[in-house]
């Protein structure tokens, strides 16, 4: 027990009963610390960062896809959406880029591939073209290939998407394609959003191939990619785990 209200003696005493029968004891830090224990925790934590080295996930992000499920019959009809790039039928899912109850180092990053096609409509020599990325999270699932915009859904979205803009002459060497049902024109576009987490603050990025396509092995993004990034603040999404003396701190 810690902090002031372990001085009470009811609290304690009920303490103790409820968890004699569990084999478990009860401790308390000394008097003169007992009401600063609590505060004195948190400071040790502002003043030294590594002193938390792991984090245990209590609220997953993911990002959307329009992907064509190998099963789409397994998906709702009202969830199946014709592209009006290259005519395929997709279904918005989800692709995490945690999973909830999993332990994490307070420094990592995992990455989410993509691709995008813009439609020549949405792409103008004075604005460019902007990439929106809606953002999603869950307090209670955390699997891929969820529809997210089922009714009733665990996965909720963030007030805000992610916004990338990349200005006209950013876009010259996209590809462009056609769909073959409608004659339509686009710009095709790879592209991956990294999540980093330091700490407290989890920070976006995308990097997309000045020629539109990725490729393979160590340069798949080629020379000189496209690269923006923007940060968000994550605090309280997480169980801070100790490793030093292997106890478990849950802020």
């Amino acid at each position: 027990m810690a902090g002031g209200g372990s001085n009470d003696v009811y609290v304690r005493n009920e303490t103790r009963s409820a968890f004699a029968a569990d084999d478990f004891s009860v401790m308390l830090p000394s008097s003169e610390r007992c009401e600063n224990t609590v505060a004195l925790g948190s400071l040790l934590l502002l003043a030294n960062k590594d002193l938390v080295t792991e984090r245990v996930v209590r609220r997953a992000y993911c990002v959307g896809r329009g992907d064509p499920p190998s099963k789409l019959r397994s998906y709702p009809a009202t969830s199946r959406q014709r592209s009006e790039q290259d005519g395929i039928v997709r279904v918005f899912v989800s692709r995490f880029f945690n999973r909830i109850g999993e332990s994490l180092p307070t420094k990592h990053e995992v990455r989410c591939r993509g691709w995008r096609g813009l439609l020549e409509d949405d792409v103008t020599p004075h604005d460019g073209c902007q990439i929106e990325e809606r953002l999603f999270y869950s307090d209670s699932v955390s699997d891929d290939l969820l529809w997210l915009d089922e009714p009733g859904s665990e996965i909720h979205e963030m007030p805000n998407p992610l916004l990338f803009r990349f200005s006209w002459d950013d876009i010259q060497e996209f590809p462009i394609e056609f769909n073959d049902r409608t004659g339509e024109r686009y710009y095709y576009v790879d592209y991956e959003v990294i999540l980093k987490q330091d700490h407290d603050d989890m920070t976006f990025s995308i990097t997309i191939p000045r020629s539109g396509r990725g490729g393979k092995g160590a340069n798949e993004y080629g020379d000189n990619p496209l690269y923006q990034e923007g940060s968000y603040d994550c605090s309280g999404d997480f169980k801070l785990v100790n490793t030093v003396g292997d106890t478990s701190m849950p802020l």
